[in-house]
This record gives structure tokens, sequence and C-alpha cells, in this order.
């Protein structure tokens, strides 16, 4: 935090209000004595600006928590975030800057098999910018390749670059590809840290396209949802359950669903609208609001039909303006 310019002063117990002042006071939600209330809390400290810590993992999760500290304007910082993460949000709350996000533009699913990784790679193809697949629970490559599993000790160490994924990725037709994680034994154990880090390496030069998966306890997922300038969720109408509680958890995590595009996917003419659906949950659509469906093709990139290319050209136009 100091190298980022923040002044930081550090205790050993909970500073006297009048220490504080009008200052960030950041503490951890277990350092707060009994019993844990948010209103004293708030009342001790009037003028300050409140940041609360929450690092418990556990079955019962965080949101609860969350919820009562936003009751009485306590910052929330949701356990496993990373600094990069951390820095932008204090930032947002505390010093009024504007961040510009990296140029990534991420890819999500209602449910597994939804239709990410079949999105980003178009997306990627047509906008000539790097694939990465950061779904750590289903890489959507089944063929012998440098998976994201196989740099995470270099992740963690900080010692992949941009130039390491140019020499080991695949190219598929000019398109720089790192497939997402193919070891179900460790798709937990990646850090929001390690994330951020190959967003930073690798965005240097092109606009990253990010396969961030269906699944949202991973810390790609939550990466994604924070680093990604444009979100993209692929769905399918039957799947409108499923996405009115993702959209719910976004909100919890402070992405309303107006910073959503939808698209659908394997449509077909009896189908619910998507921008009919779109609408009803308060997300937004892309000129490519959705593509047919089609029988299985042993094609990573999907072939598409005349007026699906002239719409994706048209979607890709528009983030090419950001």
């Amino acid at each position: 935090m100091r190298e980022k310019g923040f002044e930081v002063f550090s205790y050993q117990s909970v500073p006297e209000p009048e220490v504080v002042g009008k200052d960030i006071f950041m503490f951890s939600f277990d350092a707060l004595p009994e019993p844990k209330d948010f209103a004293n809390l708030r009342e001790s400290y009037k003028a300050a600006g409140l940041v609360c810590c929450y690092n418990e993992r556990s079955v019962a999760r965080y949101h609860a928590i969350a919820i009562k500290a936003k009751e009485y304007d306590v910052k929330f910082l949701r356990p496993g975030i990373g600094i990069e993460s951390m820095l932008e949000y204090l930032d947002i709350w505390f010093t009024d800057q504007i961040i510009l996000s990296k140029p990534v533009i991420g890819v999500f699913a209602s449910i597994p098999g939804a239709g990410a990784t079949t999105v980003a790679a178009l997306i990627a193809r047509q906008i000539g910018g790097i694939l990465l697949g950061l779904n750590v629970f289903n890489p959507g490559w089944t063929k012998p390749a440098l998976t994201l599993d196989e740099i995470r000790i270099r992740l963690s160490q900080k010692k992949f670059t941009l130039h390491d994924l140019k020499k080991s990725a695949v190219d598929l037709s000019g398109t720089i590809y790192l497939p997402g994680n193919t070891d179900p034994l460790i798709a937990m154990d990646f850090s929001e840290d390690e994330i951020e880090f190959l967003l930073d390496s690798v965005s240097s030069e092109k606009t990253v396209v990010a396969d961030f998966g269906a699944i949202p306890y991973s810390a790609a997922w939550s990466v994604g949802l924070q680093r990604s300038s444009i979100r993209i969720m692929v769905a399918h109408p039957n799947h409108e359950l499923q996405l009115k509680r993702l959209m719910q958890l976004s909100s919890d995590l402070g992405v309303e669903p107006r910073h959503w595009f939808l698209l659908g996917n394997k449509l077909r003419g009896d189908d619910l609208p998507i921008q009919t659906m779109a609408r009803s949950i308060g997300m937004q659509t892309l000129p490519l609001a959705g593509l047919s469906w089609r029988d299985p093709e042993n094609h990573f990139f999907l072939p598409l039909n005349k007026k699906e290319h002239e719409l994706l050209q048209r979607t890709v136009s528009l983030f090419e303006q950001e």
C-alpha cells in the first residue's frame, strides 16, 4: 500500500477514535472486540472511512456480514481479495479517482457448457487479442498444450511474462491461447493475486479476452468480475433462474446487472428473445445478442453465418472504441 502512495500506520490494538479522526480505518473483522457491532463502531468513528477486511472462509460465506457492514457505511473487502483489486477499491471509495481498467473482456457462463469458451474465442479472433482460459473447473480444451495449471508455480513466484506466453501458448490461426486449468485437484488453490498477475503480465500489448467459466467461487471468477472492463454473460433462456442468482451475487460484490451484457447461445426460433430476458433482469445486450443452435461440430472457432459474422464485427468495433 505504501508503494501506491498510501501513508500507513499499523496498530496492535484498535486505536481510539481521536487517533483515527477523518482518516481511513482498515481493520480485520476478527480484530473487533465482542460483540462485533457495526452500529456502535460507526457511532464511535463518525468521521472515519471504515473498511472491514473479512478473512474467514466458511460454508456460511460472508454475505450477511457484508450486508450489515453496508447498512452502517462500512466498506467491505471479501476474503481472498487480491492486492490490486483492494487498492482499486480504496481509490474508488476514498480518492474519487476514475480507475482505467485494464483492457480485459471477461466472458462468463450461466452454467457449465453454456458456451463461454466458444464466445470468448470468437471475440478474441475477431479483435486480434489474447485468449486466456481462466476457467479453473473446465478448460474447454482437450488437446495437449501448455495450460493454466502448468504455469501456476510461476504465477505464484511472479515469473511469467508475455514473452513466455507467446513462446509456449497455443497458436490458433494467429490467436494466442492459453487453455484453462486441467487439474481438478487444484481448482480452488489459485489465488486472486496469481490471476491478477497473469492479467497484468499479458495485457500490455493487446486486448485480453478471458474465459472465466461458470463457477463463481473461484479466484479467477472474482478477479474477472472486478477487473473486466467489459463483462459478457453467455446463457440460454432456460437458465433464467441461475442467471438471476449470479446477478444477485454480482450485485452483492458491487457490480450491478446493468454493467453486464447478456449473450444467448444455442438458441432456437421458439426461445424467449434474449433482449426480453436481459430487460427483465436489468442487463444489456450487444449487436450480437445471440448465436443460433447448430449440430455439434468439431471446430474450436464456431462457424458463423453471414448475419452472425456481421453482428460480431459490429460488436467488436464497439469494444475497440473502449
